[in-house]
């Protein structure tokens, strides 16, 4: 339950004389940001008046794309999502198309906000290499043309709004960030149509140097010899991104393994799912068994490395729900603790979670309120 806040608790916390209190509520009052009302609880004497944000007071754009598709949200001054929709990416398409189906996604949304000058700016978690301070989206192994596109600059002048990029990875950071306040220093796994950290370092989202700090899928593993995405051999990516684990299977499939999958794909249109993999695991399967292994290995292999650099306490693998979320997070962790000292593994916990489909453009809309605001620890 969140506590009544009155302009004598502000006093109280921030340290703050009562006549700076006084000024900035009613100022903040003025311009709608905040509401007040009357007290809930019990009091002797004159019954206290306490402040809540008002949710109509700013709106949010949050967009996030990736080679799947583009997901759109507009959340309120409360942190409430007011409306959400999803749009499929098609698989042949060019920078120009990419740019259009996001505008188009962007206007339909700003049809569900009256006050638009209440609007705050948009935020935009991009897949891929991104400049976050130049608004330049760098690069998508996924779309060959998307290179080096001046997306925030593009945007700002379609719609007028202020836009903020970073990449889609980072943007779940944020919201899960701001779901777990309780963890300072952490990293989600994402492993979907790549393999990618989001960092959170003493509560700060961490981007690094050129703001492509956690971008793990395109470095080296010891065993790994395909071919990837980026056109190199041996990355990360094409070794446990689900697009390489589709791959896998295929292979075993032609060398007469993973029967049980066979038929699931026969049943339907030769499609593969991969909550197909995480059924024939844990039917007990040797031969998913063993793609199970070989994925678990390689990616608690690379993140031994990392928290042998970072010290983190938690790390979170997203949405591999469909390979058995224990057996998978256990796997990881028991491979870790092989290639690290005892003091690092010991003090790390390693669990698999599932976020909504919108989690990413839900954190690229919080961007715009830490970009704009800070970031709020506790409301």
């Amino acid at each position: 339950e969140i506590p009544e806040v009155s302009r004598y608790v502000l006093k109280k916390e921030t340290k703050y004389s009562m006549t700076t209190i006084l000024n900035s509520v009613t100022a903040l009052i003025e311009e709608g940001l905040i509401t007040e009302a009357e007290s809930t609880q019990k009091s002797v004497g004159r019954t206290p008046v306490y402040l809540d944000v008002n949710p109509d007071g700013k709106y949010f754009i949050g967009v996030e794309f990736n080679a799947e598709g583009i997901k759109v949200v507009i959340m309120n001054f409360a942190f409430e999502i007011t409306y959400s929709e999803h749009y499929k990416m098609p698989k042949e398409v060019t920078s120009e198309g990419i740019l259009e189906l996001i505008k188009n996604a962007i206007e339909i949304a700003l049809n569900y906000v009256d006050q638009k000058d209440r609007i705050e700016g948009i935020g935009i978690g991009i897949p891929g290499y991104v400049d976050k301070e130049r608004g330049i989206a760098l690069e998508y192994s996924y779309f060959s043309e998307w290179k080096n596109v001046r997306i925030k600059e593009i945007l700002e002048e379609a719609f007028g709004f202020e836009v903020f990029i970073d990449n889609n990875i980072n943007a779940l950071a944020y919201n899960y960030r701001a779901q777990h306040k309780e963890k300072s220093n952490f990293v989600i796994v994402s492993m979907q149509y790549g393999v990618r950290l989001g960092i959170v370092l003493d509560g700060e989202i961490f981007i690094g140097n050129n703001g492509n700090a956690g971008e793990i899928g395109h470095t080296k593993v010891i065993g790994g010899n395909r071919g990837c995405s980026c056109g190199n051999q041996g990355c990360l990516d094409s070794e446990i991104s689900y697009v390489a684990i589709e791959k896998k299977v295929h292979e075993m499939i032609s060398h007469g393994q993973l029967t049980a999958i066979s038929d699931r794909m026969m049943e339907q249109k030769n499609k593969f799912r991969m909550a197909m993999l995480g059924e024939t695991i844990r039917q007990g399967s040797k031969d998913a068994e063993a793609l199970l292994n070989n994925i678990t290995g390689f990616l608690g292999s690379k993140l031994s490395t990392v928290i042998s650099v970072i010290d983190i306490e938690d790390i979170i693998i997203l949405n591999v729900c469909d390979l058995d979320n224990e057996r998978f997070a256990e796997q990881v962790y028991n491979v870790i603790k092989v290639n690290t000292i005892g003091t690092t593994f010991e003090t790390v916990s390693v669990a698999c979670e599932v976020v909504d489909s919108f989690s990413a453009a839900k954190g690229a809309a919080i961007m715009i309120q830490e970009e704009k605001y800070g970031y709020i620890k506790e409301i």
